[in-house]
């Protein structure tokens, strides 16, 4: 089976919290090539780390080697974030996750989708919707 690109949502950010080395840390990783560059322990194989405890199965706690010595992560901190760009096709596999939101998911509302996990390896998905005007003049409000 061959796997495109397009079959995948867009990563574009991560960000850490008492991860390892990482006591706040934000990575831009929006590009067409995207190269982690820098000198024996400076954080490149704890931020592939950090994404591959983000993204496996299960519920695996955050182990106290992994947890920043100086930050250590509270119970409820988000510990390893990341938000992707969504188009239409994967607008219908957020739809499909039964997020707590009010209303269904689409591609004029949502723009982003996050995982994120804690400490206790329980995942946190959502999405960021769109803010839109309303009619009356300084108001927002949220679709």
């Amino acid at each position: 089976m061959i796997v495109k690109r397009e079959d995948f949502m867009k990563l574009f950010e991560i960000e850490f919290n008492g991860y390892k080395r990482f006591q706040e840390a934000k990575c831009n990783v929006d590009g067409p090539l995207v190269a982690f560059v820098g000198p024996n322990e400076s954080g490149k194989s704890s931020l592939l780390g950090g994404l591959a405890w983000l993204t496996n199965e299960g519920s695996h706690s955050l182990t106290a080697r992994d947890q920043n010595r100086r930050n250590q992560p509270n119970d409820e901190d988000l510990v390893v974030r990341a938000r992707y760009r969504i188009d239409a096709d994967d607008v219908a596999a957020i739809t499909d996750l039964g997020l707590d939101t009010d209303a269904l998911p689409s591609l004029e509302s949502v723009s982003q989708f996050r995982l994120s996990r804690k400490r206790d390896g329980q995942q946190v998905t959502g999405v960021d919707t769109s803010l839109v005007r309303s009619g009356r003049c300084g108001a927002r409000s949220r679709r």
